[in-house]
């Protein structure tokens, strides 16, 4: 049985296969070695081993997750993985490369993801060959759901919040300390992405719509554009919930400075299924 984990902040989607068959599959919450704590890991990863205790061994686990694009994060991960999977072999590679994998295949181009975080690539036979930089929750991540859900609770807590929309954050948030409870979070990503359900309840607003578009300009200004002038390629593949959800905002948005938004998966597991029974 070999195992493949695509990983967000926010959630980890698990899936198992056996002669190519799928014979379980299930989510767990996001294993980022960058903004999750290891306690955190830890946890979801032993309780991952316990439900899996009467199953067929694990021969292989392919892990493809944020925070993994560079040797500390990878490595972390690795040791962490192979700590509660011992008998099995262990590969760790950038959620970048599974998307990749979803929209290209075998073949290249430039690919991105906008889910709890955001990144930027050139993809190319299945590597990563040119990266944006990637700043994490606090300093980038623009037009990730980490992003947007700091931009939100910065109006409320400065009262820039239309009041029409208050009672609703109110009544989904009941909490007076927002702030306080960010700062002692074990994962601060995650905390912030929460906030996006309200985004999308009230996606028709003006003020929702003025800060999503916001926050994607600065995607496609800081980490998109300088990839397609690197390679002189000016198409690009996204993959991840925050672009799913707010596609009608960010493709015509795209289209505006000369960039065609040309796929948009939400969940790039099923490419990964795909791949890894050939």
């Amino acid at each position: 049985m070999i195992g493949l984990i695509e990983s967000g902040s926010t959630k980890a989607h698990w899936l198992f296969l056996e002669n190519k068959t799928v014979v379980y599959e299930f989510f767990t919450a996001g294993l980022n070695p960058n903004s999750a704590s290891l306690d955190v890991l830890n946890r979801e990863l032993a309780a991952v081993k316990e439900g899996l205790s009467a199953t067929p061994p694990v021969s292989h686990l392919f892990f493809y997750g944020a925070g993994c694009h560079g040797p500390a994060g990878a490595q972390t991960m690795e040791s962490i993985l192979k700590n509660h999977f011992p008998d099995s072999a262990i590969s760790v590679k950038s959620d970048l490369v599974a998307a990749g994998i979803a929209i290209y295949g075998e073949g290249e181009g430039i690919v991105g993801i906008l889910g709890t975080g955001s990144s930027c690539c050139y993809f190319r036979h299945g590597a990563i060959e040119h990266i944006a930089p990637s700043l994490g929750y606090i300093l980038g991540d623009e037009g990730g759901g980490s992003s947007l859900g700091r931009e939100l609770l910065r109006t409320f807590a400065y009262r820039l919040m239309p009041d029409e929309l208050v009672d609703d954050f109110l009544g989904a948030f009941p909490s007076e300390k927002l702030v306080a409870d960010l700062y002692k979070s074990s994962s601060p990503a995650g905390y912030l992405a929460q906030f996006v359900p309200f985004l999308v309840s009230n996606a028709s607003h003006p003020f929702v719509q003025d800060l999503v578009r916001s926050a994607f300009d600065a995607y496609l200004k800081l980490q998109v554009s300088p990839m397609c002038e690197k390679t002189n390629l000016y198409t690009i593949g996204i993959v991840g919930s925050i672009g799913t959800l707010f596609s009608s905002i960010l493709k015509p948005l795209a289209r505006e400075s000369g960039i065609e938004v040309a796929t948009v998966i939400q969940y790039p597991i099923s490419a990964l299924v795909n791949y890894h029974s050939r």
